[in-house]
C-alpha cells in the first residue's frame, strides 16, 4: 500500500510539473508605436514583435485573419476596420526565436475624428493551439494648423484630370515644431495621405505654390542659417529634398515663363 501511493504520488508530481510546463509554453506578442500623436491620415506604423517560447518550431500565418488589431476610443466605443489587415504569408518561427513585422493601422483604420485611441494586438496559431495577446498602448490623433492650401489640376496617363488639393499644415512632434503635408483628391473620395517634411523654424513662414505638373513645392527655414526644400508629387512621395546654406540672399521660390518652380537665387546646398 505505502510503495502504491507513492508510485500515485510520483505520477501527480509528474503530471504536474507537465502542465506546468505547457501553462509556460506560450507565444508573446508586444507593439510599438514611433510616437503618440500622429496628424489625421497620417502613417502610422505599428511594429509587432511575436517571441515563440512553445519549444518548437510555430507555424505562423497558417490563416489569413492570423493577425488582427481591435482599436477603441478612449471612452470604450469600438472602431470598425474599413479593410482587413494584412499580416503576411506563412512561415516557420524556430523555438526560442522572434520576428518583428512593421503594417500601418492607418490603411485598415478611419482615424478622421481626432482623439485618444488605445489598440490590442492578436495573433492565432491553430496548429500550436496558441493564441497571444499583446498590451494595450494609446495614441492620439490631432489636427495641424493649416498654413496654405491650394488646388490643382493633374493630367492622367489615359487622357484624363484629377484634381489634387495639397494643405500645408504644421502640428509638434515629438516636441518639435514640424511640417507636413496633405495630398488629398478634391472629393477626398480617395483616402488621404500625409507627408512629413521635417522640423521648421517658429519665427519663419513657409513659402508654398504647385507647378504646371501638379506637384507641390514647399521651403521653409529649419534653423538660423538653414533652410529646407521639397517637392512633393500627386501621389504624396517626396521627389526631391534638398537642405540649403544661408550664405547672403534669402531664399524663395521663383518660377520660369514656363510655369517651372526652382529655389532663387541658385542656392549653395549642404550635405
Amino acid at each position: 500500500m505505502p510503495g502504491h501511493f507513492s508510485a500515485l504520488l510520483a505520477i501527480a508530481c509528474f503530471s504536474f510539473m507537465w502542465l506546468s510546463l505547457q501553462a509556460h509554453a506560450q507565444v508573446t506578442l508586444d507593439i510599438q508605436i514611433p510616437q503618440k500623436q500622429f496628424l489625421r491620415n497620417q502613417t502610422l506604423p505599428v511594429a509587432l514583435r511575436i517571441e515563440n517560447k512553445t519549444g518548437q518550431p510555430l507555424k505562423v500565418g497558417e490563416q489569413v485573419d492570423w493577425l488582427s488589431i481591435s482599436v477603441e476610443t478612449f471612452d470604450g466605443k469600438v472602431v470598425t476596420p474599413s479593410r482587413e489587415l494584412i499580416g503576411g504569408g506563412q512561415f516557420d518561427l524556430a523555438a526560442a526565436e522572434s520576428v518583428r513585422k512593421v503594417v500601418d493601422l492607418s490603411e485598415s483604420f478611419d482615424f478622421s475624428n481626432p482623439g485618444t485611441y488605445r489598440m490590442t494586438a492578436f495573433a492565432r496559431f491553430p496548429s500550436a493551439n496558441q493564441t497571444a495577446q499583446s498590451s494595450s498602448i494609446s495614441f492620439e490623433i490631432i489636427r495641424g494648423a493649416q498654413l496654405w492650401e491650394e488646388v490643382c489640376g493633374v493630367s492622367l496617363p489615359d487622357g484624363g484630370r484629377r484634381v489634387v488639393r495639397y494643405s500645408l499644415q504644421q502640428a509638434y512632434h515629438q516636441k518639435a515644431l514640424t511640417l507636413f503635408v496633405r495630398v488629398a483628391d478634391e472629393s477626398d473620395s480617395v483616402t488621404p495621405r500625409v507627408v512629413e517634411l521635417g522640423p521648421t523654424a517658429s519665427f519663419s513662414t513657409p513659402q508654398a505654390t504647385t507647378d504646371p505638373a501638379g506637384s507641390a513645392h514647399v521651403l521653409f527655414q529649419s534653423g538660423a542659417k538653414t533652410y529646407e526644400y521639397r517637392r512633393i508629387d500627386p501621389t504624396g512621395v517626396i521627389g526631391v529634398r534638398e537642405a540649403i546654406e544661408l550664405t547672403g540672399q534669402r531664399p524663395r521660390l521663383g518660377r520660369d515663363a514656363e510655369g517651372k518652380v526652382s529655389v532663387l537665387p541658385t542656392p549653395r546646398k549642404t550635405p
